[in-house]
């Protein structure tokens, strides 16, 4: 009984050992050029048609935008009712459980909810965020404005908007208001999303172990060997064997037997290595292909993978 005990005590120490490592990030649209004059973030930005976007600038940065006005008067805003414009964050998408964090950052100008309580409005692919601008006051008079930096933490409740890699930011205004103006106008400089997520934890592998280089012909009919490296921080023991797979390829089963793995210390630096035998399939290698990965998760879900060089024999 003792000794069981202590097996399960030591298993949660290796377990707990292993923290899953977090990665950042950084989505940006527009350039942070003070509106294209060279302004800090913060400056009174005197007239808003002086706004200078480049060719490179996306539509709806270092521009004056009337958010509703019959006739717009900046060149890169279409004529008739000024629409909204979204400024398009594109990036690699995020599993939504893996996300820990985000943090959206704008600079813009002559937002004013305060004085003049235009009720400017914050949406992400549609989904208001509730107050954004309630407290948000950059009105100075006439065609001159405050700019400054709005911060916002996202809630978890946003984070499955920001997963599939593709998040539109809007600002547009209550335009059935009692308060509504049709001049009321606003600038943005940029938009910059930030996101902190789960990423998997890296370990060491050995394609091949005791081989260099790591080379494999492609014919299909064989097995690539490959070591999941044990070490002071990584238990292989905890490995979900059958979550396992190399550049796709999954371990190759012997019927009543299970996967064809191994515990074993192949490098011989006294931590006990898993060894397993991947299914070769002629479909996955391309000829020059030089890194093979290795990825996987232990049984409390915390994923892993590993990298090693590979080269591939016609």
């Amino acid at each position: 009984m003792i000794r069981r005990a202590l097996f399960a005590l030591l298993s949660f120490v290796l377990l707990a050992a292993i923290t899953p490592a977090q990665d950042t990030l950084v989505s940006m649209v527009g350039d942070k050029d003070g509106f294209g004059l060279g302004l800090v973030c913060g400056d009174p930005t005197e007239d808003m048609n002086l706004f200078t976007p480049g060719p490179e600038d996306p539509l709806g940065t270092d521009q004056a935008m009337v958010l509703a006005w019959e006739a717009c008067p900046h060149p890169n805003v279409p004529l008739g009712i000024c629409p909204a414009v979204a400024l398009v964050h594109q990036y690699e998408s995020i599993p939504v459980d893996k996300i820990v964090s985000a943090t959206l950052e704008l600079c813009t100008a002559d937002i004013d909810n305060v004085m003049y309580p235009y009720d400017e409005r914050l949406f992400l692919d549609g989904i208001e965020v509730a107050g954004a601008f309630d407290d948000v006051d950059q009105y100075v008079s006439g065609l001159a404005g405050k700019s400054g930096l709005v911060t916002f933490e996202l809630a978890p409740s946003l984070f499955h908007v920001l997963a599939d890699g593709r998040v539109e930011v809007l600002i547009d205004e209550d335009r059935t208001a009692a308060h509504w103006s049709h001049a009321n106008g606003i600038g943005i400089d940029y938009s910059e999303l930030t996101i902190v997520y789960e990423a998997p934890v890296v370990v060491g592998i050995d394609v091949k172990p005791g081989s260099d280089p790591n080379c494999f012909n492609i014919n299909g009919h064989g097995v690539i060997p490959a070591a999941i490296l044990g070490s002071a921080d990584f238990d292989v023991e905890q490995v979900d064997i059958y979550s396992l797979t190399f550049d796709g390829l999954a371990v190759r089963v012997r019927g009543n037997r299970g996967p064809l793995c191994s515990l074993e210390d192949s490098n011989e630096d006294g931590f006990v290595d898993l060894v397993c035998h991947f299914e070769d399939d002629s479909d996955y290698w391309v000829g020059g292909d030089d890194i093979g990965t290795v990825s996987g998760a232990l049984f409390d879900g915390t994923k892993f993978e590993g990298a090693d060089s590979i080269c591939i024999v016609p």
